[in-house]
């Protein structure tokens, strides 16, 4: 690994965020934004990894009905042949569809842009269901399925994700989350995650997880660490 990026990781550590990748199907408080950042090491085999640094998303629910998403990442690909570095950039649309008996289901919708490998901007299209159950005050499920348009690959992948988070004591949680996607181009990926969160306020939490891959088109393994506010 590069050693200046070596540097920058520890140093994003104190301040980043840990998210899973499933997103919940609650919108947050009105008029409250919610910011998460991070830093993701991804070990891709033994000659490739990324380092994501930093991870920023933004959350803002205008009312009860609608909340936006903005994502912004900046992507360090690193390999024998060459160091590549990605800039892809996310807008979205969260919106509740039910919310009964502890289940609440909602919709999203993204477009992201980012250059192919010709230097090109290209826009991707995503659009998720979004469930979350609150089995009971220790446990909650939440899933995903979605499906992506990815213009550089002209093919439609199929995405599906779903974690269970246990409340260990009113400051400290920990999940484990499973997903993966499919694509008509590419073998499909499964990825495992794991990770914890611990509350030191109200309006400030620290984060950490591991990740690993189980298929072979997937990441080795990956770390993320970091905060929310």
């Amino acid at each position: 690994m590069n050693k200046g990026l070596f540097l920058l990781f520890f140093l994003n550590i104190f301040l980043s965020a840990q998210v899973t990748v499933t997103e919940t199907a609650s919108l947050n408080e009105p008029k409250i934004l919610q910011v998460e950042t991070g830093t993701l090491y991804e070990n891709i085999n033994s000659t490739a990894e990324n380092i994501f640094l930093p991870t920023i998303s933004y959350h803002f629910a205008l009312n009860k009905k609608l909340e936006f998403i903005f994502l912004n990442n900046i992507i360090y690909k690193i390999n024998e042949e060459k160091n590549e570095t990605e800039f892809p950039v996310s807008l979205g649309l969260k919106t509740p569809f039910i919310n009964k008996n502890n289940t609440q289901i909602s919709v999203a919708g993204f477009i992201t842009g980012q250059k192919n490998d010709l230097g090109k901007t290209v826009f991707n299209t995503s659009s998720y269901f979004l469930i979350t159950q609150e089995i009971n005050s220790k446990l909650t499920l939440e899933s995903n399925l979605g499906i992506t348009y990815d213009n550089t690959l002209k093919s439609f992948i199929k995405e599906y994700s779903a974690v269970g988070i246990f409340k260990l004591n009113p400051k400290l949680n920990a999940f484990l989350e499973y997903f993966g996607s499919f694509c008509n181009n590419e073998n499909p990926k499964h990825q495992f995650n794991s990770g914890i969160s611990y509350s030191l306020k109200n309006n400030l939490q620290l984060n950490a997880n591991y990740g690993m891959g189980l298929s072979a088109n997937a990441p080795r393994y990956f770390i993320y660490l970091g905060t929310s506010f």
